[in-house]
């Protein structure tokens, strides 16, 4: 009778860890979109390093992507002066640059903007020095172009649109000759 109890125990606590272990116990059922198909792109272009996050990524990023992502900011720590810098940076305010050098961060994993209120996103997409490599319906992420891999250089270059705000080209200035190579793509 006892050794039945310990084959039902262990055959339910088995059961638990598999459960508990399965990437579908974490997901969907929080209703948070998570950017799934963004770390699958960094992983297969070979992207890695330190990474400026929404709040609520950072554990999917850790959980998924450790430790050749890692995240800036996951749900463990809410210390109110480290969310004074979070806060600011997010909203693209001056200062932001500073930011990601103190932390060395080279790739920034974003959703889109909520509002027409300047955002990070807007600062990254105009800075020369980093470039949108990778965008789906959840996510948008960009890189460092230094630390691109040579395979890949070659993602996104001379966007004429910011898929975050959808601005077409010439709004931007860019020349009519850029446009249509970019359309032709």
């Amino acid at each position: 009778n006892n050794g039945m109890k310990i084959a039902l125990l262990a055959a339910l606590a088995a059961f638990m860890v598999s459960v508990v272990t399965s990437p579908l116990y974490l997901r969907k059922f929080d209703n948070v979109p998570y950017p799934e198909r963004a770390l699958d792109f960094l992983k297969a272009e070979g992207i890695s390093g330190n990474v400026f996050n929404e709040h609520a990524w950072g554990g999917d990023i850790i959980w998924h992507s450790y430790p050749a992502l890692r995240p800036y900011i996951d749900g463990r720590f809410f210390h109110q002066r480290f969310y004074d810098e979070f806060s600011p940076t997010l909203s693209g305010q001056l200062g932001w640059d500073r930011v990601f050098a103190k932390y060395n961060i080279s790739i920034a994993i974003l959703r889109y903007s909520p509002t027409d209120r300047p955002r990070l996103n807007d600062r990254l997409f105009a800075d020369t020095r980093w470039r949108l490599v990778y965008w789906d319906d959840v996510s948008l992420v960009y890189v460092l172009t230094t630390e691109l891999t040579t395979r890949a250089q070659h993602l996104s270059a001379d966007l004429p649109i910011d898929p975050d705000r959808q601005l077409l080209a010439e709004e931007l200035n860019f020349p009519d000759e850029a446009l249509r190579k970019a359309s032709a793509r």
